[in-house]
């Protein structure tokens, strides 16, 4: 048979590919008519063209490139020219990444190579392009390698596709570290957190985490968060939910948190993507408008009960001043002149109380020390059923320029927290000291209230003024200081604290310090000190 009739019947089919092998003219070429090939190239050249699979065989040392169609199909416009061509030849660009591995192959290793990166020329256009190659020697009947056998797969749009997913995903997480949001995932059920991304104020995790409503929400709205999953799971539709949550530094705060499903071809819900907000300042700002209206309805009742109570007050006064003109008996008269001074007590409570409520539009000159004596006037039921000694320890004429019932407002929350740090230590004693003080090109005064009660933890120190914290369970609203502390930065002033828990001298001790504010001095010019 000649060589033309053995090229019309080798290789049957192939497609394009097998049509061009069996149409090229290969007598001036290495390999040699076609009718001269070992029968080890026949097979594997038969093995690739019945493969749909991109494959490609480079023979000999030469590296001479027999494909078939889904190779052909990566040549682009170096097919059919590429057919026998030696893969040096025909891909030059990727000659010198690829050179070594042949050389691998040779000596009898299998190189697999996954998303590896090849820069070819594509029209005239250098352009990135992606494979999964799979470099193996073929051998010769006696063992020789005599050519290498490679499956291809171009992954260049998947990868692509990635890399376009991970640069959304790195401009989604700038963008989310760039506000107050936090990102999530969740498993179809929302039995596993996936991840946790984004913002500091919720502790992030790259884990699958199957205890993150432990870990993330505040035990007294965790039943709320199931049921709110639980009708986003039922219906598919928004995940939406304002909670607390535990913060990364471990304290309490709030978010507002959205979550979507993410669904296949389907339709099938695979996943929930969603974003938390840290809507803390927004809820404590919402609970401290609503303190202070309370706050203020208790001040304006007070104030209306104190001013009832002043007309009846004086009327009773008066009876008992006259009863004291008409009494003869000493014993009797002592019990009236007790019962007076028990109602001048009620009195100046009250006129405390409304003290209190009533704020004047501008800041006045007052005596420092009037201003104190007045809130332990109002607190004197609390120090005596407590058995709490006073020592008052005042400068002369210490006088400021304040609004008045904001400081008292100040030193009676102190005093309070005062009393309350001492109910169960024995002899409990309340220092109040006040003094005016002098600065170059400036002049203040200072109120010191120290007490020998259980003193501060050096948590507690760090948290003193943080709105809503309160050691007090239930019986503290936390808003006390952080007003304070608001307060005296109004009046140009500070509040300092300094506390200990060591055995034998626990206590606290709080300054008040108004050293931006005039002074009056004393009569002698110079301001007093004690």
């Amino acid at each position: 048979m000649s060589e033309t009739s053995q090229q019309a019947l080798w290789p049957a089919g192939g497609g394009a590919c097998g049509q061009a092998i069996r149409e090229k003219d290969w007598s001036g070429h290495p390999l040699g008519p076609l009718g001269a090939w070992p029968d080890i190239l026949r097979s594997v050249v038969d093995a690739i063209l019945a493969s749909r699979f991109p494959m490609i065989v480079l023979w000999r040392r030469e590296l001479f490139q027999i494909y078939n169609d889904g190779y052909a199909a990566i040549m682009g416009e170096r097919h059919p020219a590429g057919m026998g061509q030696s893969t040096g030849e025909c891909w030059p660009e990727a000659w010198e990444a690829l050179r070594e591995i042949y050389a691998r192959v040779f000596t009898g290793e299998t190189v697999d190579l996954r998303s590896y990166y090849l820069p070819l020329l594509r029209h005239g256009v250098l352009e990135d392009y992606y494979f999964d190659l799979s470099y193996s020697p073929i051998h010769s009947a006696d063992g020789e390698i005599v050519g290498i056998l490679v499956p291809v797969i171009d992954v260049t749009d998947q990868k692509k596709a990635e890399r376009e997913l991970q640069l959304s995903n790195r401009r989604l997480n700038a963008l989310v570290a760039a506000t107050s949001y936090s990102t999530y995932s969740m498993n179809a059920d929302w039995t596993e957190m996936k991840q946790m991304e984004g913002s500091s104020f919720l502790a992030r995790t790259a884990r699958n985490n199957r205890n993150w409503l432990l870990e993330y929400v505040h035990p007294d709205d965790q039943e709320l968060v199931r049921q709110a999953v639980a009708r986003a799971i039922a219906s598919e539709t928004m995940f939406e939910l304002e909670h607390r949550v535990w913060m990364a530094d471990g304290s309490v705060g709030w978010t507002e948190s959205r979550a979507v499903p993410v669904r296949d071809e389907q339709g099938k819900v695979i996943e929930w993507f969603g974003a938390a907000s840290d809507i803390t300042a927004r809820k404590l700002s919402e609970r401290a408008l609503l303190e202070n209206e309370k706050l203020a309805v208790v001040g304006r009742l007070a104030s209306s009960i104190a001013h009832e109570i002043n007309n009846p007050l004086e009327a009773v006064t008066n009876l008992l001043y006259l009863a004291q003109l008409t009494v003869t008996d000493e014993e009797t008269r002592e019990h009236l002149r007790l019962a007076n001074a028990e109602l001048e007590r009620v009195s100046h409570i009250a006129a405390a109380t409304l003290r209190f409520h009533r704020q004047s539009r501008t800041p006045s000159l007052v005596n420092l020390n009037e201003v104190v004596d007045s809130v332990l006037t109002l607190h004197q039921g609390r120090l005596r059923s407590n058995h709490v000694k006073v020592e008052k320890r005042y400068g002369r004429n210490v006088f400021i320029i304040c609004w008045p019932n904001e400081i008292r407002q100040v030193v009676a929350n102190v005093v309070s927290n005062a009393i309350d740090a001492m109910k169960v230590v024995p002899r409990p004693k309340l220092t109040v000291r006040t003094r005016s003080i002098g600065q170059e090109n400036s002049a203040g005064a200072v109120v010191l209230i120290s007490d020998t009660g259980t003193g501060m933890s050096t948590g507690t120190m760090r948290r003193i003024y943080d709105p809503f914290f309160t050691t007090k369970e239930t019986s503290g609203t936390g808003l006390g200081l952080w007003v304070s502390k608001n307060i005296m930065e109004r009046h140009g002033g500070s509040i300092r604290v300094r506390s200990t828990q060591r055995a034998g001298c626990e206590g606290t001790i709080f300054g008040l310090s108004f050293l931006k504010m005039p002074v009056l001095e004393n009569a002698t010019g110079d301001p007093d000190t004690d």
